[in-house]
């Protein structure tokens, strides 16, 4: 898969997506320029809709997240 053919989602989008079935679609920008001077350019860019389900085949696990407590803090670190 090459950059930028993916579109990172959060837990709570997807399971937004997974309480609203048929509700939801995904709005995708690309192709975005920009001019010498660092800005976007305006008229550039292509907006696509695709409808989405988090339950087909096209959503894939990206890493997870951890919160240590303060109790499991090892002393003597750094």
């Amino acid at each position: 898969m090459k950059t930028g053919q993916s579109v990172i989602v959060t837990r709570r989008e997807v399971q937004w997506a997974r309480d609203h079935p048929g509700e939801c679609v995904l709005g995708v920008l690309s192709d975005i320029r920009f001019t010498e001077d660092g800005e976007v350019d305006p008229d550039s860019g292509t907006f696509r809709l695709y409808p989405w389900d988090p339950d087909d085949d096209d959503l894939h696990p990206r890493d997870y997240d951890w919160t240590p407590g303060v109790e499991m803090e090892v002393k003597g670190g750094p």
